[in-house]
């Protein structure tokens, strides 16, 4: 009530997963039951809420990814997915290197929209494609029951064609593109 009472419009939200193990296997103190309460109660307040959602765990099927982009769609007002990003000298990163899944060390590709990291349950190119499909379907004008749902049905209807643009727009950056041959290349599964 209060981020309302200073009129503050919005929230960014640090979700990660709505899966529990997956927040486990991420070691993060919040639960997902505790971030599906947050969410509700900032809805509840007529704030937007912006979630950002890491993709690509080791617990992370595509069962599980299913049911994270069906609950943002309901619940959500924004959205981004990541993959997780191995930044250097840190722990998650240190753990990839030991176990030789880190797909590449172009630092111009470590900003969560590309898939660095070899996945357990996804090839890298599956996951990279997951990661395009979740924001189209997340961000498809066609939602129109979960846009009505938002206190701001009017901005997320213009943002929702925007975020539709600046995706397309990623996924035919020829960086992007590079990349993508690359995981195909791959291949794995």
């Amino acid at each position: 009530r209060l981020l309302k009472e200073a009129n503050f419009f919005g929230v960014y939200l640090g979700i990660e997963s709505i899966n529990q193990k997956t927040l486990e296997s991420y070691n993060k103190p919040a639960t997902a039951e505790r971030n599906k309460l947050a969410v509700k109660a900032f809805r509840n307040e007529r704030l937007w809420p912006h979630g950002m959602m890491m993709i690509g765990g080791d617990e992370d099927t595509n069962e599980s990814l299913e049911g994270e982009v069906s609950w943002a769609i309901e619940n959500l007002d924004s959205v981004q997915f990541f993959a997780p990003i191995p930044f250097p000298k840190t722990p998650f990163s240190e753990e990839m290197e030991k176990q030789g899944r880190i797909l590449t060390k172009d630092y111009y590709l470590y900003d969560g929209i590309h898939v660095l990291i070899e996945p357990k349950h996804f090839s890298p190119y599956e996951l990279q494609q997951k990661l395009f499909d979740m924001h189209k379907r997340f961000y498809d004008v066609r939602q129109k029951e979960a846009i009505k749902k938002s206190s701001h049905s009017w901005y997320k209807r213009i943002l929702h064609a925007y975020a539709i643009k600046i995706m397309w727009d990623i996924e035919h950056e020829p960086q992007t593109m590079a990349h993508i041959e690359k995981l195909k290349a791959l291949g794995k599964f």
